[in-house]
Formats: structure tokens, sequence, C-alpha cells
């Protein structure tokens, strides 16, 4: 597929414009530690509504505007939110240079443009996201999810803001689960949590001690107040990867979000805008 190759001092990156942008490859050019989760399943061009599960889950992406397909009607028109959204099948035009590149999507089944700058910037990965709603249209009901599929260890370890943390699903009710801890290989173990309360601080990573490497995410916890993980041990299809999600919902699904009183609309008078950042630095003791 095509590709957009970045690369400074410290990093080095491939985007799939194609594939919604996805950031397919993120290496520490000193040693070569790759953070992003690879899949054995081919990178091939999506479509909208496509099943997630048939396709590769790999690398750092966006799901918006959902997690969970559903149909909604607002005002009057039928809205259908694709299984993990829209964004990681969609094709996007961009411009590029060495440090970075401008990514832009023009929805044409729901009523948005999707616009982000994804760039090198010392040791860390910046993506900044700008949505707005398409002219004429309703407030939108939506989710923005960060979808970033990252390498997994067996001895990596998981650091959370401060706060409880609320198992919701992947966890029988009551079982003692040590959360900065990952399954075993070969467990075929699948899980998924959320914080029990909005986050006060945008800063949680992954640690690899085996790989003397730590990969940390940093964004604005006023615009992305809540924090999801997953991980598969090989209960997903046999893949292996994590993600720390923050989130400016609760949870995944438009019908769950608004059960919880927890669900954005994107207005026209107020676009979505936010950066996130994934830095990585080698683990001192």
């Amino acid at each position: 597929m095509e590709t957009i190759r970045l690369q400074n001092e410290c990093l080095e990156a491939v985007l799939l414009p194609g594939l919604g942008g996805k950031v397919a490859s993120l290496r520490w050019r000193e040693n070569g530690f790759e953070a992003a989760a690879r899949s054995n399943v081919p990178y091939r061009p999506a479509y909208f509504g496509a099943p997630f599960s048939e396709f590769d889950a790999s690398g750092l992406d966006d799901a918006f505007p959902c997690i969970d397909p559903s149909v909604r009607t607002v005002d009057g028109r039928e809205y259908v939110y694709p299984d993990h959204g829209e964004i990681w099948s969609a094709a996007f035009s961009y411009t590029s240079d060495a440090a970075g590149a401008h990514l832009v999507y023009e929805s044409g089944h729901l009523p948005y443009r999707y616009e982000k700058n994804i760039r090198l910037w010392g040791d860390a990965l910046v993506t900044d996201i700008r949505i707005t709603l398409a002219d004429g249209a309703p407030p939108f009901p939506c989710l923005w999810t960060y979808h970033g599929l990252m390498r997994y260890e067996e001895d990596m370890r998981v650091e959370f803001p401060a706060g409880d943390i609320l198992p919701l699903c992947g966890i029988g009710e009551g079982e003692a689960y040590d959360v900065t801890r990952v399954p075993p290989r070969h467990s075929g173990a699948a899980v998924k949590y959320y914080a029990a309360e909005q986050v006060k601080e945008g800063r949680c990573g992954l640690l690899y001690p085996s790989q003397k490497m730590a990969c940390r995410l940093e964004y604005d916890a006023g615009k992305l107040p809540y924090l999801g993980f997953w991980v598969t041990a090989g209960g997903f299809r046999g893949d292996y990867n994590c993600a720390l999600e923050p989130s400016n919902g609760f949870y995944d699904g438009i019908g769950t979000a608004e059960k919880n009183g927890r669900l954005p609309l994107l207005r026209q008078e107020t676009p979505m805008q936010f950066r996130l950042s994934v830095r990585l630095t080698p683990l001192t003791e």
C-alpha cells in the first residue's frame, strides 16, 4: 500500500493514508525498538462498514465516531455507525514532508470532515485532530477513542493516572486483577476495562523492561477524560497487542454512552480539536 515515511534524529514512522493514516510502524532509531503492534493479517484496502475482525488489527489509528456498531436516527436522519468507526477504513488525501503529514477525509456517509496533522517532534509522534460538522447537519452524536495498538511483551507494565480502575468486561465480578500487568503469553486471554471515573491527568504509559524502553501517551484530559485499556494475549484471533485508549465518551457504543449520560455531540460552532503525543524513551532503572 502507499506509505508516508517520517524520520528525525530519534524516530522513524510509517503511515498508511489509505487506511485512515494508520501509523503502521513507530521505531526508536538507536536500537530499532518497534512500538506499534504488528499483525499476521496482510494490509489491504477496507470499505465503509467492513467487519473489523476481517482486517489487520495493528498499528496506531483512531476509532471514530464509535467502536461498537449501531444504527441511530437523529432529527429524522438515519446514521449507520460502523464497526470500530469509519476512520480506520477510510482513504485520506494528504500532503507531507520529511517531518510530518497533513491528512484530510470528507465522509460521504456521515456528516463530518476529519483532519489530522502527524509529525515527529524530538522523541514524540504528535497528532493534532480536528473534526468539523458538515454544513446544515444537526448536532452529531459521536465518540472519539484512540486505538493505538502497541507491542505486547509478557513482562511489560502498564502505567495509569492516579485513581480507581473499574473492570467492565472480560474480568469476573469480584475477581482480583493486577491492572499494571498483562496476561501471560499463550494464556488465550483478551481483556478490556475502563477507569471508573474521569481521569485528571492525561498521561499514561507502557514499560518494556526486557527491551529497556518506555512508551507514554500525553494528552489533554479535559478533552479526553475517559481511559480504557485493551489487551489480547492470543485471545483475539491469536493476536498479541494492547492499547491505552483515551476517549471523549464513556464508552465504546453510542447507545451505551447515551445511557451513561456521557455522549458528546459534534456541533457546528464547536469542532472537536485535541492533541495526542506518543513518546518513546529509553527505560532507566
